[in-house]
């Protein structure tokens, strides 16, 4: 009784999530026809669509898991949902963030990391806020460069589990906080030291191609903000970017 009370709730929980995407997508519509960084256009297209996609693909979940519980294949109902809601939770934390630039660009470098088997997490404890001086689109640049070199160094390890994950926080109620965080790579104390200085070569260290975080580096000095590095061999390696509001 109780299993079939929670796969009830569960689909009438789709079915709600279903009609706030409807609104989400009017919302999100209504602001991509004020947006004119033509830069931004091409994301924001493809996060339109992979909402417009999440709409779409509720009548045909909901009805697969209907015809699951009527058939009595409770546990298979249960793994199809972990499965449709791993995209749910993802939409909603992209909802969260209340910046469209960096929800697109967020958006592309999760569909990325999918198609190279990368698991891409999202943590968004804190919304982007208005205060922020920094730029859309240099806070594009800096987070976009961030996360190409963690799917770069995802892509460069041989281990079989591939992740990221990347969270928005706030540091005193003064700082916005943005973590990325890669499983696969390993920096040492002295690449450390050098790593964000204009020329230096990671050739031999952390071998990613167009690292740019001199540029990274000078884009958060001009904010009064900065970028701190971790890492270490038992648990990757985290970037995270320090912006005062």
């Amino acid at each position: 009784m109780f299993k079939w009370f929670t796969l009830v709730f569960t689909l009438f929980y789709l079915i709600f999530i279903f009609l706030l995407l409807l609104k989400i997508l009017k919302i999100y519509e209504d602001e991509n026809l004020r947006i004119t960084e033509k830069a931004y256009s091409k994301s924001f297209q493809d996060l339109l669509y992979s909402i417009r996609s999440q709409k779409h693909d509720y009548f045909n979940h909901i009805h697969v898991l209907h015809r699951l519980i009527i058939n009595g294949n409770y546990n298979e109902a249960v793994k199809y949902i972990d499965f449709t809601c791993s995209d749910i939770i993802y939409t909603q934390e992209l909802i969260k963030i209340n910046n469209l630039p960096i929800s697109a660009l967020l958006n592309a470098k999760f569909e990325i990391a999918k198609s190279k088997k990368i698991l891409f997490n999202l943590n968004i404890n804190q919304q982007l806020p208005v205060s922020l001086k920094i730029k859309s689109f240099e806070l594009v640049r800096v987070l976009g460069n961030i996360i190409d070199n963690a799917i770069e160094e995802e892509m460069r390890s041989n281990k079989s589990e591939k992740k990221i994950d990347i969270k928005i926080d706030c540091f005193m109620d003064a700082y916005l906080v943005i973590s990325v965080w890669n499983k696969n790579s390993f920096i040492s104390q002295d690449t450390m030291r050098k790593i964000c200085k204009e020329g230096f070569s990671t050739k031999d260290s952390f071998k990613n191609k167009g690292l740019g975080l001199s540029i990274v580096s000078k884009i958060l000095r001009d904010y009064n903000g900065h970028l701190d590095i971790e890492s270490s061999i038992e648990n990757g390696t985290t970037f995270s970017i320090f912006i005062p509001y």
